[in-house]
């Protein structure tokens, strides 16, 4: 039996000239995270990541709250999809509503309907099919369990992560969508294998982030 540990990555620099830099409050949740798993004296055996900075930094700074640093291998089949890309196809040119925006409730609106149209395959011109990504996933759930390693912490992005629970909870491929922009920052989701099986033991848990300001370090962009 192994398991996943799927973390998403701190939050990052929505509005800034560059997204993949974590924020300050984005540091602090993956040094809470860290903090919070070894209080529970979580113990993992291996560590895997995408290769964008957010993933990166929100390793170390796991690693920092953890007080240990973890074998940690990089892989680029755990980095996000390019959603600057696919709103600019949604939208039929470039005016679409990119991470430089600064109307939050906007972009995440438009994102929904961008991701729904990739998933249901109404998009042609774009530089990742679904089928492209899904498989991506795929492979990369499986380098990440595939070893005999027992419990392995796994760090990447929302529309990776919530694609990895589509394709647990065998669901339609629209449901990422959904499961993907649920995904808060630094929140973890726990999947169990045993032989070729995968169960979701919890979605999207951020008790680390629990108490007085909960609130404020809850985000999900």
């Amino acid at each position: 039996m192994s398991e996943l540990f799927l973390v998403r990555h701190g939050q990052a620099s929505f509005g800034m000239p560059d997204y993949d830099v974590l924020s300050a409050m984005g540091v602090e949740q993956a040094r809470a995270l860290g903090r919070f798993f070894s209080a529970r004296n979580v113990v993992f055996d291996h560590a895997w990541s995408g290769t964008l900075r957010r993933h990166v930094t929100t390793a170390h700074g796991l690693f920092e709250g953890y007080g240990r640093a973890l074998p940690l291998e990089h892989t680029p089949s755990l980095n996000e999809y390019d959603f600057d890309d696919l709103l600019d196809s949604a939208s039929g040119d470039d005016g679409g509503v990119k991470t430089e925006a600064r109307d939050r409730v906007a972009y995440r609106n438009e994102l929904k309907r961008a991701f729904t149209l990739l998933t249901t395959r109404r998009l042609e011109h774009v530089a990742e099919s679904w089928d492209s990504f899904s498989a991506r996933v795929a492979g990369a759930l499986a380098l990440a369990r595939g070893s005999k390693r027992q419990r392995v912490l796994v760090i990447s992005s929302g529309g990776v992560i919530g694609t990895m629970m589509q394709q647990i909870l065998k669901a339609p491929s629209v449901a990422a969508v959904d499961l993907c922009l649920q995904l808060a920052n630094t929140s973890v989701c726990r999947v169990r294998f045993e032989e070729s099986h995968g169960s979701m033991v919890s979605f999207n848990c951020t008790a680390h982030l629990d108490g007085p300001e909960s609130a404020a370090r809850t985000t999900y962009l």
